[in-house]
């Protein structure tokens, strides 16, 4: 326990002094460098942490929504749909039945309603989602899945459509007025050129999906792209005609909605890598958009066809996953707002320009860089993803967000109201809590808190010091007693305050903090206060110059007063440590470094430094004002110190050893060799146990080369890899099976030929059994479980490495497929090999033989066409696809996720290609639509991996 304090200085009783122990906001060294770790110090009672809940709503008077951990993509949905006056009117409109529509929990249309009345009536800065989750049928755990914002925009459509109709599906789309808001209708057309015989259907569409393509820089003409019509090369049967003909296939809108959403298609897969990738391309877009040359040819006169922009969904980060956030405009001010989850805030217009993509704007010297509202985020990853277009309609339609309260149903607007008197009854009972000072009053022997408003006065806090020392009824009176700074563990009574000009103050203007502790001091009725002695003590920590740590140089300084000021400091210091030049600085308990320069040197310790008896300042001798710091150094070496663990091949015992992380694994290793008694040149390094993943010196930091603190490492005999070498690992393939086998593995310089790797193979049991020829022997990159890259004689590992694919960051180690062939191998550099099969429609299969073409490295299709026609003896016109790892495992859907049209795709080295004949029709699943054009294929082929978004509602699920 605490020491006693020593009581007032009253007349008969004795002054003890407790034992002095070193404490104080600031941290000391001994606290410092125990187990080379900053330990944080809680002086902070947990009443004084901001709770986001109660936190201010943002100076926009608009509510944030909280993420419930990957939710981003639906709170930018929701904003966007809040902000849709015609959207909110819509959903306003439907009234709950208890009878009809199910529980309240489990009620879309309703969670929706309440949702939408928080974010217009509700106190809180901040709503929550769940509830709206909850009524999707959704578990904790769907929260962390992210999901696609227009699959989430058409299921959520339809599920509240279904609720609308009361469960009758027939009429959900058709008759629900949200259909009418959305939904536009697209013109899918066939037209053979020979006779210019026409096929035409009109199809209800949601979204526009328009591709991110090079040389494609703005919106106007990606939609013009769009409507290009697609030729197909005999691939369409014309009745009319009564043959196989060429036609041409597109699209056109022929009815459009009031409100028009399109999709830019960023996620795509890479064809040399055949990883998923986001495509970062610039693609500008208007804030106002005419349809007019986008629309079906017929009469046009009378149609409005001006659209402007309403609302931009963002995605920021990569293919693998990234965050969703919202710019929308306030059709009735015309503001602009970003809505970021919990974060709302306005915005001007021209930042919508930064979410284009593509690389930053330059500016010339001349021309002054405007400042942004929003940032881009790293890498220039982050852009637009979904564009809604509002119609610019002549409507006498209140379109202001908070004009939503006489639209509401009074049910909402009930239960809003409920919830916004529970809430600010809580939030003042929090805000109590929060502003309260629990400031700790020693008196006497004894030792009282006092619980006070932050914002109350120091007359006030007197007060109730006064009546919790029991001094009400004895002849003392309030002019009696005053409040000192106290540091119970070295006895120092710190500064008094000025009844004339500080009493009246806040007690935050004083700077009296929940860990502040105050002595109470008591006078006669009829004496006066002794002189105050405001003297305080500080702890110096300090290093001589050339020096690398404190060592134990450590004294106590005597600052002579509370009014004190750090130059004053800085005197004595000097006077103190001898030093002719030094530098100041103030650790924090996490071990942050602030040097206080001599522009401070005017302020208070107390009250601006925050510098208090028992604190520690950390001094050091400088050559010069330019010198490094070297105090922040220090700390900066103790907390890039790192604990490693390593275990010797042989021996049971794990022992460890401390290194600063931005040492290297040579380093590493000079530290080791001592330590576990063999010569550093003698032991290699693994990162496993299982010693297969060796560390290779190299100019890396151990942080770099993927250490941390507590790995665990294992050390083995033998000559440690230079960074000149590599491990290379082979394996037999077998063409024919598929089948790999394992032909070993060896350290390599990285300057070794193919040439010379296929004569050294030779000296392989495995290989010598199948071939004595080196020219027999084809080396391949591994690509997945096949064969990649061909590489060739005159490359050298190094050019191998450089080929791996940018997902492969591991240069330390390189996997070879080995194949033999009966005869030579007779692919040169000039070639690429591809392995081709026919598919076959009607029995929805691949055939059984993959075939080897060697091709011309820049091949057309044209020429791969007239290639497979040859050597398969085809007498007509040949298609071609290449079919995704994924799509291989599920042949019963490749007829409808197959890109047919590879005109626009890479010829990709050791790719697996499909052909067919254009004479074959493909058997499409029943109630498959031809509306989707052939080159939107890709873009559903990216999601098809991901977990299919569901949402359930009474009358099933969506």
């Amino acid at each position: 326990e605490m020491a006693a304090p020593p009581p007032p200085p009253m007349k008969g009783l004795p002054v003890i002094k407790p034992a002095r122990v070193a404490t104080g906001p600031t941290a000391s060294l001994s606290a410092l460098l125990k187990k080379n770790k900053i330990e944080a110090n809680d002086d902070t009672p947990a009443t004084s942490q901001r709770h986001v809940h109660f936190q201010e709503k943002s100076s926009t008077g608009k509510v944030g929504l909280a993420n419930q951990g990957a939710t981003c993509y639906l709170n930018s949905l929701v904003q966007t749909l809040f902000m849709t006056p015609e959207f909110r009117n819509c959903l306003y409109s439907w009234r709950y039945n208890k009878d009809v529509d199910g529980a309240e929990h489990s009620c879309i249309p309703l969670q929706l309603q309440l949702l939408f009345g928080r974010l217009a009536l509700g106190e809180t800065a901040i709503s929550s989602t769940h509830d709206l989750t909850t009524s999707f049928g959704w578990k904790e755990a769907d929260a962390f899945q992210q999901h696609d914002v227009l699959e989430l925009l058409s299921k959520l459509f339809e599920a509240i459509e279904l609720s609308f109709s009361r469960g009758c599906q027939d009429s959900a789309w058709v008759n629900s007025p949200i259909s009418s808001l959305y939904k536009g209708s697209l013109m899918d057309f066939l037209q053979c050129i020979p006779a210019k015989h026409t096929r035409v259907r009109h199809d209800p569409f949601l979204e526009i999906p328009i591709a991110i393509s090079e040389g494609i820089e703005d919106l106007e003409t990606a939609l013009q792209n769009w409507i290009v019509p697609e030729n197909l090369d005999g691939a369409w049967s014309c009745e009319d005609c009564g043959e196989r003909v060429d036609a041409i296939k597109g699209l056109k809108i022929s009815e459009a909605s009031k409100f028009l959403v399109i999709q830019l298609k960023r996620f795509t897969y890479d064809p040399k890598t055949w990883q998923r990738i986001k495509l970062n391309q610039k693609l500008s877009f208007p804030t106002n958009l005419d349809i007019r040359p986008y629309l079906e040819e017929k009469d046009k006169s009378g149609i409005n066809t001006n659209y402007s922009l309403f609302s931009v969904l963002i995605h920021s980060g990569g293919a693998m996953g990234g965050h969703y956030y919202a710019m929308i405009k306030d059709v009735a001010s015309g503001k602009w707002y970003k809505f970021n989850d919990a974060s709302v805030m306005e915005i001007k217009e021209s930042d919508l320009e930064i979410m284009f993509g593509g690389s930053p704007p330059r500016h010339n010297n001349t021309t002054p860089t405007p400042t942004p509202t929003v940032s881009r985020g790293s890498f220039f990853s982050t852009n637009a993803y979904m564009l809604v277009y509002r119609r610019n309609d002549e409507e006498g339609e209140e379109t202001s967000v908070f004009g939503a309260k006489t639209e509401m149903p009074e049910y909402v607007s009930q239960k809003i109201q409920e919830e916004n008197q529970a809430f600010m009854k809580e939030k003042e009972e929090w805000i109590k809590r929060r502003d309260n000072l629990p400031l700790q009053v020693y008196f006497g022997k004894t030792s009282f808190v006092a619980h006070i408003d932050k914002n109350q006065n120091l007359s006030e806090l007197t007060r109730q010091a006064f009546n919790l020392a029991g001094l009400i009824g004895s002849h003392y009176n309030i002019s009696c007693v005053r409040l000192r700074r106290y540091n119970p563990n070295t006895e120092a009574k710190g500064r008094v305050w000025n009844k004339e000009t500080e009493y009246d103050k806040s007690l935050s203007s004083l700077a009296i903090l929940p860990s502040t502790c105050l002595w109470l001091e008591l006078k006669e009725p009829n004496e006066d206060f002794p002189e105050v002695d405001d003297s305080f003590k500080l702890s110096l920590i300090y290093v001589n110059a050339g020096k690398e740590d404190f060592s134990e140089n450590q004294i106590e300084i005597f600052v002579p007063s509370s009014e004190a000021t750090l130059g004053d400091l800085r005197k004595l210091v000097k006077d103190a440590l001898k030093f002719e030049k030094l530098r100041l600085a103030k650790v924090s308990p996490e071990g942050h470094v602030t040097v206080l320069t001599e522009e401070d040197d005017s302020k208070n310790l107390i009250e601006d430094i925050q510098l208090v008896d028992g604190n520690s300042v950390h001094v050091e001798e400088v050559e010069s004002e330019n010198a490094p710091c070297l105090i922040r150094n220090i700390f900066d070496r103790m907390n890039n110190t790192i604990q490693i663990y390593y275990l010797v091949t042989g021996q049971d015992e794990e022992k460890s050893v401390t290194i600063d992380q931005r040492k290297s694994v040579s380093d590493l290793r000079n530290i080791l060799a001592p330590l576990v008694g063999i010569d550093a040149g003698d032991f290699k390094i693994f990162k496993n146990k299982f010693q297969n993943s060796e560390c290779v010196d190299s100019t890396k930091n151990l942080q770099q080369s993927g250490f941390f603190d507590g790995q665990k490492i294992s050390i083995g005999l033998g000559k440690p890899m230079q960074s000149s070498e590599i491990s290379v690992t082979y394996f037999l393939f077998e063409k024919a099976t598929g089948a790999v086998s394992s032909l070993g593995n060896e350290i390599l310089q990285k300057e070794e030929t193919i040439m010379g790797i296929r004569e050294r193979l030779l000296k392989n049991p495995q290989i010598a059994l199948l071939t004595q020829d080196p020219d027999c022997i084809r080396l391949s990159l591994q690509k997945g479980n096949r064969p990649g890259p061909t590489l060739f004689d005159s490359d050298d590992l190094n050019l191998v490495i450089s080929k791996k694919s940018l997902h492969d960051l591991n240069n330390e180690a390189l996997t070879i497929l080995v194949q033999v062939f009966p005869t030579k191998d007779l692919v040169t550099k000039e070639q690429i090999v591809i392995n081709v099969s026919q598919w076959h429609p009607q029995q929805q299969k691949i055939d059984d033989n993959i075939n080897e073409l060697l091709i011309p490295r820049n091949s057309s299709w044209d020429s791969v066409k007239e290639l497979i026609q040859t050597k398969f003896g085809v007498n007509e016109g040949v298609v071609i696809a290449r079919p995704l790892p994924y799509q291989l495992k599920n042949t019963h859907t490749l007829c409808t996720t197959l890109n047919w049209a590879t005109q626009n795709e890479a010829i990709v080295e050791e790719s697996l290609f499909l052909w067919k004949k254009c004479s074959e029709q493909e058997v499409l699943p029943a109630g498959e639509s031809p509306t989707t054009k052939i080159s939107d294929v890709q873009q559903q082929q990216t999601t098809a991996q991901e977990q299919t978004l569901k949402i359930y509602t009474i009358y099933g699920e969506i």
